[in-house]
């Protein structure tokens, strides 16, 4: 058994556990994160249809015919193969063994730890659990994992500032909101200037994470040595990984950057293909643009998934573009091709691989047989 809470630290720094401890905590994690998630994304859905729906949203349902909903599952599908592409490339030059459905599996459970999680802070759980099962060491795949973040934010500053630009007109009229996403391009890019210098600066880095700790347990009482301590060895460790990939695979890495822009590149068309279809009257760019504002709200949206505070987002950042009576379900569509879909086919995967057969109500523990006879995870 390769996989443990030692090596992994799920939740606290350093918690020691077996596998089989491990997946039951994790999995009464997800089922009650995904509790949380319906009951949002209920009332999101349930706030836009009741301040924009009509019963004209009903029969706008006949705008949406078979040949768009083909083309919308196959930009679905290609997304979630770029993502799994993604992680292959990154993987292979540490795991040559690794293949394209392993990483598929760990893209799949990714999409719905991710979305019944606030902050989407299970993803990349299920997703080095998958991975370690097969064999995938922990600290390699969590080195890619901090690649692949770091990448995530460069397109979504790159993407998001562009939109800003696109969208000044728009912004005139919207004070708020222009200084709401202009915050948000500012703490993006400090994120992404605090992961770059850990992976590549971990000593600094480490350095102001103790000070830190220390500062706070002065200040407030709080005790977080020890976590300050455990977070600044993983960095190291990330670090030293990343740097090798880095300086060994070059390219690998650029090939991996190139399929990130590739990846929101599908998602921010698969879209605009749904506006389109429901009589989104805007050209292309504009279109592009304000999608791509969506899309980073929605990612650092806290709640599982971005549920109720997403639907009533899109809604609202839309209800220029779109008809009153359609947002509900735009919205909808947006929602089903961009989460529901992935999540639902990544739950099955991800309960199966922690060995478990699917219950909204998650309440006995392991039994004794089961925690002597924990099955290895090796991904």
């Amino acid at each position: 058994m390769n996989f443990s809470g030692r090596d992994f630290q799920y939740g606290h720094v350093g918690m020691d556990m077996d596998s089989a401890t491990f997946a039951g905590n994790f999995r009464r994690r997800l089922l009650r994160g995904l509790r949380y998630f319906l009951f949002f994304t209920v009332i999101g859905m349930t706030a836009v249809f009741y301040f924009t729906g009509t019963p004209e949203t009903f029969s706008a349902v006949q705008q949406v015919s078979i040949p768009m909903l083909v083309v919308a599952l196959m930009l679905m599908a290609l997304d979630i193969a770029l993502g799994s592409w993604r992680n292959l490339v990154l993987l292979k030059p540490f795991h040559p063994e690794v293949g394209f459905w392993l990483c598929l599996r760990a893209q799949l459970a990714n999409e719905f730890a991710a979305a019944v999680t606030p902050g989407q802070s299970g993803g990349a759980i299920a997703w080095l659990y998958v991975l370690n099962r097969k064999g995938v060491k922990v600290a390699r795949a969590l080195a890619v994992s901090a690649l692949i973040f770091l990448s995530t934010l460069l397109v979504f500053l790159l993407t998001t500032a562009g939109a800003v630009i696109i969208l000044r007109n728009w912004f005139s009229t919207r004070a708020g909101l222009w200084h709401v996403f202009g915050a948000a391009i500012w703490i993006c890019l400090a994120l992404s200037i605090v992961v770059f210098l850990a992976l590549w600066k971990p000593q600094p880095v480490g350095y102001l994470l103790m000070r830190s700790a220390q500062a706070i347990q002065r200040r407030w009482g709080f005790r977080l040595k020890k976590y300050s301590q455990g977070l600044v060895q993983a960095i190291h460790q990330y670090h030293d990984t990343s740097a090798k990939l880095v300086r060994e695979h070059p390219v690998t890495v650029l090939l991996a950057y190139g399929i990130t822009f590739m990846y929101y590149g599908v998602k921010l068309n698969m879209a605009y293909l749904l506006l389109v279809v429901l009589g989104g009257q805007i050209d292309y760019l504009s279109a592009i643009a304000l999608l791509a504002l969506v899309r980073f709200l929605l990612y650092f949206t806290p709640t599982p998934g971005g549920s109720g505070v997403g639907e009533v987002s899109i809604a609202a950042l839309l209800s220029g573009v779109l008809p009153a009576h359609v947002l509900p379900l735009y919205t909808a569509l947006y929602r089903s091709f961009y989460l529901f879909l992935p999540a639902g086919i990544g739950a099955l995967v991800l309960l199966r691989e922690l060995g478990t057969s699917f219950s909204i109500h998650p309440t006995s523990h392991p039994t004794p047989a089961e925690a002597g006879h924990p099955k290895g995870m090796e991904e």
